[in-house]
């Protein structure tokens, strides 16, 4: 929905609930392949929401989340890796074409 933008809106946890709680069950979500999952639980790794940041966790989640088709993560995609090094790119690109769904991180 229109509340999904990489700067505005999102989850329960991101909206000042427990923040911890809500990247782990968005992160449970998304090792079973839920696309919106791993698109949030991008998000709450770029804002450092229930976990200290972390932009090369952000990006692969977001990649992962864009690869089925996610368009807010495209976008969030796109905005993060203009800020990333060549080498950061290209450590997120290999944890995210190594994951499988339920392997965690």
């Amino acid at each position: 929905g229109a509340g999904r933008g990489v700067w505005g809106g999102g989850s329960q946890a991101d909206d000042g609930g427990d923040c911890a709680e809500g990247l782990g069950e968005s992160r449970a979500a998304a090792t079973r392949g839920d696309g919106e999952a791993k698109y949030m639980a991008g998000l709450l790794y770029m804002r450092g929401k229930g976990t200290r940041g972390d932009s090369l966790r952000a990006d692969q989640w977001f990649a992962l989340a864009a690869r089925q088709g996610d368009e807010f993560a495209t976008d969030a995609l796109a905005e993060l890796t203009a800020r990333l090094s060549a080498e950061q790119i290209s450590q997120a690109e290999t944890w995210a074409r190594d994951w499988r769904p339920g392997s965690g991180e």
